[in-house]
C-alpha cells in the first residue's frame, strides 16, 4: 500500500513541476528572474468543485501522459524493426 502512496506522489510533483517550469519559461535574457517576480508567480492547478486542488486529476494526466510517452516510442521501436528487417531481407 505504501508503494501505491509513493508512485500517487510521484505522479502529483511530475505535475507540479511542470507547471513551475512552464512559468519559469516566461523569463528571458532581457527578463530575468528575481526574488520578487519568484513571489509573485502563480501556479495554476486544476480544482476540484469545493476549490482545493485535484491531486486525483493531476496523477491521472500525468498516467495518460506517460503512457503515451511509451506509446509512442514503441511504434518508434516497430519502425526501426521493420525497416532493419526489410534491409536485412533485401540481401
Amino acid at each position: 500500500m505504501e508503494k501505491k502512496q509513493n508512485i500517487k506522489n510521484s505522479e502529483m510533483g511530475l505535475y507540479i513541476t511542470v507547471s513551475i517550469k512552464k512559468q519559469l519559461e516566461s523569463f528571458s535574457y532581457s527578463n530575468t528572474v528575481s526574488s520578487a517576480k519568484l513571489n509573485s508567480i502563480e501556479i495554476l492547478l486544476p480544482c476540484t468543485s469545493e476549490g482545493s486542488p485535484d491531486f486525483e486529476y493531476m496523477t491521472q494526466f500525468i498516467k495518460i501522459q506517460q503512457k503515451l510517452a511509451i506509446k509512442s516510442v514503441i511504434e518508434w521501436k516497430d519502425k526501426q524493426i521493420g525497416i532493419t528487417k526489410q534491409i536485412t531481407t533485401d540481401f
